[in-house]
């Protein structure tokens, strides 16, 4: 029996009178096992039959009724375990989980907490990936633990599809040299989450086509999350109640589900006489068998809507505390409400209470309080407002992108083409397309070019090497051609993949002419109709319609470098527009796996009057942005973030045994505020304290926990330390005096704590 199943059915409390302990007794007595044995001796160990005690115990306490024939006759399905499952069950000791050698095992440089915040399913499937490239790295034979993840997706053939799912289940690029540590870290995770999939089929877990995954976040997005509910809470409970009502309705028809799998769930849930909002906003394209994610999607959008009932119930709760019998004196109604003095830490008597007020303490105290809803203080240098946009409203850069690359056979008619020289003159040349170069060659020599100081470009102004017979393009002959100097030209180097193409043209060459020319010089294909080329620069910014001029006078450096992408029509790009304060805004158009450290090089480019490093502040979260986030999976669409100074912000460690996190935020910014967004695995901070340094010699008070994180000493390199210790108080029975000891990790046992105390041996 499932120990879900008997939580759901019952308390888990067994009420027991003194006939059911002897019957148990009995119970115990008729079980015992003898051996060969019949009489017992003196000091035989009894030995009982513990799984027979324990279903009787079951039996009858807890499922409230026997197991019969009905309970269990139904039609079964049967299906094989997934490898993942089994996979799920490996030794916590087992650090070599992908089977790859030492070089895929280094240690990890920065933390990966943003793993506790992500969905179940996308830990599933992001942890399928990283075995699926395990996997590969083992068939190639190849050390390839120097590559970034995406460098060696990007390398292998039919790598979209695996980029796709990587992005779509935000799995953040890594050196594979951490994939052992990062694949640990995965499974670890996920046995946090197995519990909740216990009694649940297979054929109910299949996810939920990325596609259709889509539009169910947009439904839910306009139709319950970003509505205006405009202090109306009980709107907000009423939705809350439907999702509720719609999880508990759908549990109570799993078996259904399971039999019509294939079939629609919102049709089957209807034909079952569910009469339910939320049900009516689920698309019908969504099956039985999405069961799970479908839950996972409810229960995320639910946690929303109760976070934003808890803040509208907090800002009316202040708003009464501030108008609260605003005609009476105030010390009057502090001196009666006990609940104000409770909830306020002051649990001491009237007079004590007004003899404080008169000195003036209990202002001071007020002031703190109010303080804490209060928004950090800093000052910020410019805004960036995120906004996700569809790649198909950008214009393909090449017209090559869906055309097929032309292979252009020699010509042999005659052709006329026009050569102007360095002063401007022009002068016609008539040729078998076979002889170009031939002809070229005798201009030049004609006219004495030195071929180190003048070069010869073509009408779309890139570079036409008419030296070497053996390096004909594939691209359509010229009509016009240009000799200038060659310290004009700008280099640019393309790389797809692994392969690396190299070009000269002038600054006023368009990207889009040029690429028409590589896909033509290369014979590149496109994989798939709704493919599409698309170029970043080193930043990963889309390049839109440039020129090469432009490129370089952004980077200031030789050679421009160009990255080539084959993407699938439905990517998703993020705009990122960023307005001074002065008013002047600059728009750029990114990859979904830019990174933010990438964003402010970025700012730098376009923003250079301001000198100082930036980090990204978050107004919602109240959080700085991990540098080495993407775009993408910090889930930032329409909304401002904040450009404030690095010398703005300080460095905190927390440590709590060996769990260790490092967080950048502000100088202004609180403990309390700090340790709002921090999570420790099985650990409630509420209920621990804080120490500064390497001892317990300061231990943060209720009232330190207001202050700013910069009132606390720094290290060398700028960084406070804090411990996190949990209060542990044990009471002596033999003379009822309390001692106070504190936990500093999660490993310590009873015998240890016991040492840390000064007992003595009477």
């Amino acid at each position: 029996i499932s120990i879900i199943q008997i939580a759901l059915y019952n308390t888990g409390v067994i009420t027991l009178n003194d006939a059911d302990c002897s019957w148990i007794n009995k119970i115990f007595s008729a079980s015992l096992i003898r051996g060969k044995e019949y009489f017992l001796k003196p000091d035989t160990p009894f030995n009982f039959d513990f799984v027979y005690i324990q279903s009787y115990i079951i039996r009858t306490y807890l499922l409230l009724c026997h197991i019969n024939y009905k309970h269990i006759v139904q039609k079964y399905q049967f299906y094989e375990p997934r490898k993942m499952i089994r996979a799920m069950t490996l030794n916590d000791n087992d650090d070599e989980s992908f089977d790859l050698n030492e070089n895929y095992s280094m240690p990890l440089e920065h933390e990966w907490n943003h793993l506790n915040d992500m969905l179940i399913d996308k830990l599933y499937h992001g942890y399928n990936l990283l075995k699926q490239i395990a996997r590969i790295i083992k068939e190639e034979q190849n050390d390839s633990f120097s590559l970034s993840i995406y460098e060696f997706i990007q390398s292998i053939p039919e790598n979209e599809s695996i980029m796709q799912q990587l992005i779509h289940n935000q799995v953040r690029d890594f050196k594979l040299c951490h994939l052992n540590h990062i694949g640990k870290l995965y499974r670890d995770l996920i046995r946090n989450f197995e519990y909740s999939f216990v009694n649940i089929p297979d054929l109910l877990r299949i996810p939920i086509d990325a596609d259709l995954s889509n539009k169910l976040q947009q439904i839910f997005e306009r139709e319950l999350i970003n509505i205006s509910y405009n202090e109306n809470i009980d709107v907000l409970q009423s939705h809350m109640q439907q999702i509720n009502q719609l999880l508990d309705d759908l549990k109570s028809i799993e078996d259904i589900l399971l039999r019509q799998s294939t079939e629609s769930l919102r049709s089957i849930s209807e034909n079952m006489r569910i009469n339910n909002e939320i049900l009516m906003l689920i698309p019908k394209e969504i099956k039985c068998e999405n069961y799970i994610s479908l839950s996972i999607y409810l229960n995320q959008v639910k946690s929303i809507l109760q976070e934003r009932k808890i803040n509208i119930e907090k800002k009316a709760a202040h708003l009464w505390q501030e108008n609260f019998d605003s005609n009476r004196n105030e010390q009057d109604i502090i001196g009666k409400n006990r609940y104000h003095r409770h909830l306020h830490g002051n649990d001491i008597t009237d007079s004590t209470y007004s003899n404080n007020i008169s000195n003036g303490d209990e202002s001071d105290n007020e002031d703190d309080v109010g303080n804490e809803t209060d928004s950090p203080k800093y000052s910020s240098l410019f805004q960036l407002y995120v906004n996700a946009i569809p790649i198909t409203s950008k214009q393909p850069i090449s017209d090559a992108n869906h055309q097929q690359p032309q292979k252009i056979e020699p010509m042999k008619k005659v052709q006329t083409f026009v050569i102007e020289h360095p002063n401007g003159k022009s002068e016609s040349k008539m040729c078998k397309s076979d002889r170009l170069y031939e002809e070229l060659r005798r201009v030049f020599n004609n006219k004495k070019y030195d071929l180190n100081t003048y070069v010869l470009v073509d009408n779309n102004k890139i570079l036409f090497n008419f030296t070497n017979n053996n390096n004909h393009s594939s691209s359509p002959v010229s009509w016009k051609y240009f000799i200038v100097e060659k310290t004009v030209l700008i280099s640019i180097q393309f790389h797809l993949g692994l392969q690396q193409f190299n070009y000269s043209t002038m600054p006023d060459c368009t990207l889009g002419s040029l690429m028409d020319h590589l896909i033509n010089d290369h014979n590149l294909k496109l994989t798939s109709p709704n493919h599409r080329y698309c170029l970043y620069d080193e930043t990963r910014r889309y390049i839109d319609g440039e020129n090469i001029g432009d490129l370089h006078q952004m980077h200031r450096a030789l050679p421009v470098i160009i990255h080539i992408q084959e993407q699938d029509d439905s990517t998703i790009l993020y705009e990122v527009t960023l307005i001074s304060n002065q008013g002047e805004k600059k728009t750029a158009v990114f990859h979904p796996m830019t990174e933010w450290q990438q964003i402010e090089i970025w700012r730098k480019l376009v923003l250079p009057e301001i000198e100082s490093l930036c980090v990204f502040w978050n107004r919602d979260n109240e959080t700085i942005v991990d540098e080495h986030q993407s775009i993408a999976s910090s889930e930032i669409t329409a909304t401002t973030l904040d450009g404030i100074a690095l010398d703005q912000t300080l460095h905190v460690i927390l440590f709590f045994g060996t769990d260790t996190q490092h967080i950048l935020t502000l100088k202004s910014i609180t403990i309390e505020q700090l340790l709002k967004d921090q999570h420790f695995p099985n650990l409630n901070l509420n209920n621990c304290c804080l120490a500064v340094g390497d001892t317990n010699d300061q231990i943060l008070s209720k009232d330190d926990y207001r202050k700013q994180v910069d009132a606390y000493p720094c290290d060398d390199s700028g960084t406070i330390h804090f411990r996190i210790l949990i209060p542990i108080k044990i009471r002596k029975n033999n003379d009822k005096q309390d001692m106070k000891t504190y936990l500093e990790n999660n490993t310590t046992t009873v015998e240890q704590l016991l040492q840390q105390i000064d007992i003595s041996d009477n």
